[in-house]
């Protein structure tokens, strides 16, 4: 479900996301700690909320489940759902950002 996450939001434009990617995990690669606000919306290369599509280089080395999951995301999941949140081991998806922020706000 988090691959077809990142599909929706890359592969559909006109979409809550816009293009944009939206994670944080390529500011923490950029900047080595988790990310402060003005930090992941800063205008640097890797901020995947100012730029849009991927970042110029991959940022980690992904285990062979990531990879299949990217070759195969949740297809109840494509096009539907563009934000997540998760605590642990536990993961929620949304539809809308408004959807997102008020059940984990």
């Amino acid at each position: 479900q988090v691959a077809a996450v990142f599909h929706n939001r890359l592969e559909t434009p006109n979409g809550p996301t816009a293009g944009f990617l939206q994670s944080d995990a390529t500011t923490v690669y950029e900047f080595g700690e988790d990310p402060t606000p003005e930090q992941v919306h800063a205008e640097t290369p890797y901020s995947t909320y100012t730029n849009k599509g991927l970042p110029p280089t991959p940022i980690c080395s992904p285990g062979l489940d990531c990879l299949k999951a990217v070759c195969a995301p949740d297809q109840e999941s494509l096009g539907k759902y563009f934000f997540f949140y998760f605590e642990g081991d536990n993961y929620y998806f949304t539809e809308t950002y408004d959807e997102h922020i008020s059940t984990f706000s």
